[in-house]
């Protein structure tokens, strides 16, 4: 008998929106260099029973999502199934 894997962190997948800039100390000047979406897992860490079985934390099996992370249709599937795929 194997034992099912439990995971450290969750697995569901992101669209994040990434902005990359630099900011001047001296002046306080912010100066934008580059904005680009990035697919990446949540990465949250989970601690209940629950959410090591599923790989899934409580935040994304609500649902929670804002501006500039939202989840993907793979993310979405997961989430309804109701596991990631280890």
């Amino acid at each position: 008998m194997s034992k099912a894997k439990l995971f450290s962190s969750c697995g569901v997948e992101h669209l994040k929106h990434v902005t990359i800039s630099t900011w001047n100390l001296a002046t306080g000047e912010k100066t934008l260099k580059s904005e680009t979406d990035v697919v990446e897992l949540c990465g949250t860490p989970l601690f209940g029973k629950d959410e090591k079985a599923t790989g899934i934390c409580n935040s994304c099996l609500k649902g929670w999502s804002v501006e500039g992370n939202k989840l993907t249709e793979k993310g979405l599937k997961q989430v309804k199934k109701g596991r990631v795929s280890s």
